[in-house]
């Protein structure tokens, strides 16, 4: 039986392979990542580092929990994850200081997050990123493939 390694190509650079996994709400990632994980990878998951670095900057998600909840008072009290902020994006953008500085968190914040993981000295040889917003934030060029996941409604 063929191992997935075995159907990888070789990376482009030194240090490993790294993949980055995307694709919409429900539609499959985290199972990837868990036979990805069992079978030959280290897994990072960027909305959890998302989550964890927003809740360590009190004045973009104070002013992110506010225009969400002008939007919906349903947000109230949400957990704030990159999901949430992909849904309310145009909302976001309509105010130029907040899509600023989120832009400037996903570019700096989160993209060193990813970085410290993919070239850091933990892993192996190959390093998988979930991460849903790998094109709106820019990020796909720090891969050597990006693994679109989707699932068809039944």
């Amino acid at each position: 039986m063929a191992m997935l390694t075995d159907t990888l190509p070789k990376p482009r650079r030194t240090g490993g392979f790294r993949i980055a996994v995307t694709g919409g709400l429900c539609s499959g990632k985290t199972t990837v990542l868990k036979e990805l994980e069992k079978e030959v990878a280290t897994v990072f998951d960027s909305t959890k580092a998302t989550a964890a670095l927003l809740t360590r900057n009190e004045p973009l998600m104070r002013d992110l929990v506010a225009v969400l909840e002008a939007i919906d008072p349903l947000y109230k009290g949400m957990i704030l994850n990159q999901y949430t902020l992909t849904r309310v994006l145009p909302q976001i953008r309509l105010n130029p200081n907040l899509g600023e500085a989120l832009t400037h968190f996903f570019e700096t914040d989160v993209r060193n997050e990813v970085r410290r993981f993919l070239h850091g000295p933990i892993g192996g040889d190959i390093r998988v990123v979930e991460d849903p917003l790998v094109f709106e934030t820019g990020q796909d060029s720090l891969y050597d493939e990006v693994w679109l996941v989707n699932t068809n409604p039944v």
